[in-house]
């Protein structure tokens, strides 16, 4: 009987020190979270804010039933401060200035090279009726698959290759162009397209970004995330990135995304939508964005079913302004000119186009006025956007040896 009554407490005892030592691994992974910029490893805590909010909130409970004050009150704490400043502003709407506008839907979808349930993509692009479909991880034999969808589709682009790198366009909105403009192509090609919506131009750019499976990774998708964010911040009117950027809204990486660029993530005001892995009701991690130019908005964001593949899909309805001339009134994207008829535009060197970058001066730039170059490791660009009708001049210095 003494032996029995003495494993009893023994057990007791046990289970009431485990909590407290399972909040002791639980703290040191929530400060890593969030020292992501110090240790490249430390950057894989910051992705589960969803999962450490709640069990933050299942240990306070657990504190406060066995009568622990102390740690109740860190509980408590942590899952207030990953709840206000990590959660919360995600469901709080915004507001964009009313337009004429036009609502287009988006269909983006990570199909995985692995997957061959075919034909659960082709129902849900049928009972959702998109827009625009964009496709990731896209095959061969996927492309084989989705053909016949582009009796609806006419439009757009498709790259398939036998690796996680293949991606594809599908639109049948009217492109005034499509290209792959090829941003460090670390994890494969990037389309970049521009909607023609009534005369109305907007651009498009989709990729998928290296998974962070090592440090060299992580510092390839960091430099193509920082690219990304230049060719974005030189492109004027309503702009859209969407695509697999294999990484979260609170990862160091993807910051430049948002502060080069002022775009914001379609999913602000809809929740954390996590998108990977599917892993039945478990709650996943958002790596899969839509990223939107301010002056868009959002009427509807939301995760798709599952479809035989490890990324549910996401659908976005995007209110885009169509009342003004989104077209950049200093170049014309076709001819790949500089638009020299605008009263307010003087440029004095030669210009070239690089489906890289963009527009690539020649000579050494300076600017006067409210014009402004973005300097960049490849050179100035006269690409970058102005407001219509302010005052711009450009100044060109050639390099002596092209002076004549």
């Amino acid at each position: 009987m003494a032996i029995e009554v003495a494993g009893a407490i023994s057990l007791r005892s046990m289970l009431k020190k485990l909590p407290v030592a399972l909040f002791m691994y639980y703290v040191p992974v929530v400060i890593c979270g969030y020292l992501g910029t110090m240790f490249w490893l430390f950057e894989y805590f910051s992705h589960f804010r969803l999962q450490q909010f709640w069990l933050g909130v299942v240990f306070t409970i657990t504190f406060i039933i066995m009568k622990m004050r102390g740690p109740a009150v860190v509980a408590a704490g942590i899952a207030v401060l990953i709840g206000v400043q990590s959660l919360l502003p995600w469901y709080i709407p915004r507001q964009v200035a009313a337009a004429e506008s036009k609502t287009v839907r988006f269909l983006y979808i990570n199909v995985w090279l692995r997957n061959t349930n075919h034909q659960a993509v082709i129902d849900l692009i049928r009972r959702e009726n998109p827009d625009v479909i964009i496709g990731q991880e896209i095959t061969q034999a996927w492309m084989e698959a989705l053909r016949p969808l582009k009796a609806d589709y006419p439009h757009g682009m498709d790259l398939p290759i036998e690796s996680p790198q293949g991606i594809m366009l599908l639109s049948r909105v009217p492109l005034a162009l499509v290209e792959n403009v090829k941003i460090r192509s670390y994890n494969g090609p990037t389309i970049h397209a521009v909607l023609d919506l009534d005369g109305k131009r907007v651009d498009l750019v989709t990729a998928h970004l290296a998974a962070p499976m090592s440090k060299r990774h992580v510092e390839a998708r960091n430099e193509q995330m920082r690219a990304m964010a230049e060719y974005l911040a030189g492109l004027g009117g309503p702009k859209i990135l969407i695509g697999d950027l294999n990484c979260s809204m609170w990862s160091p990486g993807y910051a430049p995304i948002e502060e080069v660029t002022g775009m914001i993530n379609a999913r602000k005001g809809f929740g954390i939508l996590a998108t990977w892995p599917v892993v039945g009701i478990l709650p996943g991690i958002p790596i899969d964005h839509c990223i939107v130019s301010r002056d868009i908005g959002v009427s509807s964001a939301r995760v798709g079913p599952g479809i035989g593949s490890d990324h549910y899909p996401m659908v976005y309805d995007l209110v885009i302004p169509i009342s003004v001339n989104v077209g950049n009134p200093h170049h014309d994207r076709q001819s790949g000119r500089p638009r020299l008829g605008h009263p307010d535009v003087e440029v004095q060197t030669i210009l070239t186009r690089d489906s890289r970058v963009g527009w690539m001066q020649l000579g050494r730039l300076k600017t006067k006025g409210e014009g402004v170059s973005h300097a960049a490791p490849w050179g100035n660009r006269l690409w970058r956007s102005h407001p219509i009708g302010a005052s711009i001049k450009y100044e060109v210095i050639l390099p002596a040896r092209s002076r004549r």
